[in-house]
């Protein structure tokens, strides 16, 4: 119970409160680009501004990024609607992979860009948040 209140509340109020700046701005997204970015964003910002925890499903090791390009080149089209419950609450090597994936996506952006902000990346589109991360997934653009 400390745990969750100690620590799992906070990070999640700070997960959410980026969100809500999210919403004043670009929007949360309504596919699997935006999703994840979103996610990514959120997920950053909490563990930046409460750093008595890191939140497990935004973890990730350097191994499993070449598996999350071919999990979403095999498994995804982003022109069609993706199953949100699948990617971010999914079972196996599916459990947290979109929050996983964002995380890496905003970490990339944060060690390549640490000169712009997260408040400026909260307003900034998806597509163009992703393209500042140097991240090669073609099949999502």
């Amino acid at each position: 119970m400390d745990n969750i209140i100690n620590n799992i509340i906070p990070l999640s109020v700070y997960h959410e409160m980026n969100h809500i700046a999210r919403w004043q701005g670009p929007g949360y997204g309504a596919n699997f680009i935006d999703t994840v970015i979103s996610e990514g964003l959120a997920i950053i910002f909490a563990q930046e501004n409460w750093k008595g925890f890191k939140a497990p499903w935004g973890e990730y090791n350097k191994n499993e990024v070449n598996q999350f390009v071919k999990y979403i080149k095999a498994n995804i089209n982003t022109k069609d609607k993706y199953d949100h419950q699948k990617w971010f609450f999914g079972k196996g090597e599916m459990k947290w992979l979109g929050y996983r994936i964002g995380s890496y996506i905003i970490q990339k952006l944060r060690d390549n860009n640490p000169e712009i902000s997260l408040s400026k990346l909260t307003k900034m589109k998806s597509l163009d948040t992703f393209k500042l991360s140097g991240i090669d997934f073609k099949i999502l653009l």
